[in-house]
């Protein structure tokens, strides 16, 4: 909001949004957030499934 009154009012810059912005934005936080889960649980995903539930029982 700032941003936009500093370029409209005092560098008179005529600003319009794109609507790609939006869309890679989300694309991009939808891709950081699944490589970090992956990253977390990996080695959760590569030990049977056995192993993690014994694991979480103790």
């Amino acid at each position: 909001m700032i941003g936009w009154a500093l370029a409209r009012y005092v560098f008179e810059f005529t600003w319009t949004a794109s609507p790609v912005v939006p869309i890679a934005g989300a694309l991009a936080g939808a891709v950081l957030a699944l490589g970090a889960g992956w990253w977390g649980l990996r080695d959760v995903l590569r030990r049977p499934v056995v192993d993690t539930l014994r694991r979480a029982a103790e």
